[in-house]
């Protein structure tokens, strides 16, 4: 994804990945940087936050009862993995 001119960020094995080039006024790379972070430790927190809010009926896809409950935890506990893998 373009982050901005020369910059991208993409996700990778478990990272999210940030690139950027510098070009000098004839447009030639000068110089190129990257880092790469663990897209989970970012990620755990919030899931973390959204799997309790789920759990305590805070949030509530289908109002006044608990059927999607199981079905929803099952689904960020599946994410949750596949991020931290």
């Amino acid at each position: 994804m373009k982050v901005a001119d020369g910059v991208e960020l993409s996700y990778v094995e478990g990272k999210a990945v940030l690139k950027g080039e510098f070009k000098d006024d004839k447009g030639e790379v000068i110089a190129s940087l990257a880092g790469e972070v663990k897209a989970a430790y970012f990620v755990n927190p919030k899931l973390d936050e959204v799997i309790a809010k789920v759990a305590s009926g805070e949030i509530d896809l289908i109002p006044g009862t608990d059927l999607e409950k199981p079905v929803v935890l099952q689904v960020l506990a599946a994410l949750r993995a596949e991020i931290n893998r």
